[in-house]
């Protein structure tokens, strides 16, 4: 199943925790090996071409539209903040 991983929204952390948590996660639907994970730089290039410039989905529709601008079945996202 095509699955892509959004970058996530963070508060109260540094930006570059976003990144690590979606590699992470990207990493780890690898390693599982039931998903075939559009890889970041594929997924970056392919928003860029099609003019899909949202920095990090948050909302279900946002999430949906990305899901369709890559062309997969699963669009993961998340929000984590200092708790």
């Amino acid at each position: 199943m095509d699955t892509a991983v959004a970058q996530f929204l963070v508060k109260d952390l540094p930006q570059s925790y976003a990144s690590y948590i979606a590699d992470g996660l990207r990493d780890e639907l690898i390693k599982i090996g039931k998903f075939e994970v559009v890889d970041r730089p594929d997924m970056e290039r392919t928003l860029e071409t099609r003019y899909f410039k949202k920095p990090g989905c948050s909302t279900t529709d946002c999430v949906v539209e990305f899901g369709k601008v890559l062309n997969v079945q699963q669009a993961i996202t998340g929000f984590f903040c200092r708790g």
